[in-house]
């Protein structure tokens, strides 16, 4: 089932060696305007969490959602959102740098520098 999931990712075949393959279904009928953005913030939880706990996820938005709904026998009033894998990583890669603040962050206008 995996590798069908994987398949449905753009072909992203490495999504199959992960323990599991969480996928974001979303329910329109119940908020046809937010859905997305509840289903975004429940993934990006389980993100926090399961790194918390010491497991690699990694977003998908790369996807064919018909696919995803045929392969995972999803009705057709739901909407696939996003994708994640979820297990333990074969690597811990090094922390890449982060942006500095002034390149994030505005202090009441766009643009203007913001002092923390």
């Amino acid at each position: 089932q995996k590798q069908r999931v994987a398949q449905a990712c753009n072909g992203q075949m490495w999504l199959a060696d992960a323990a599991y393959i969480v996928v974001a279904v979303g329910l329109p009928q119940v908020s046809a305007k937010w859905y997305r953005v509840d289903m975004a913030i429940a993934l990006e939880n389980l993100v926090l969490a399961a790194r918390s706990l010491g497991y690699g996820t990694c977003w998908i938005g790369a996807f064919d959602p018909n696919a995803l709904k045929q392969v995972c026998q999803i009705p057709d009033e739901l909407d696939v959102v996003a994708c994640t894998p979820l297990g333990v990583p074969d690597a811990a890669p090094a922390a890449r740098p982060r942006k500095l603040w002034s390149e994030l962050f505005s202090a009441d206008r766009y643009g203007e520098p913001l002092n923390p």
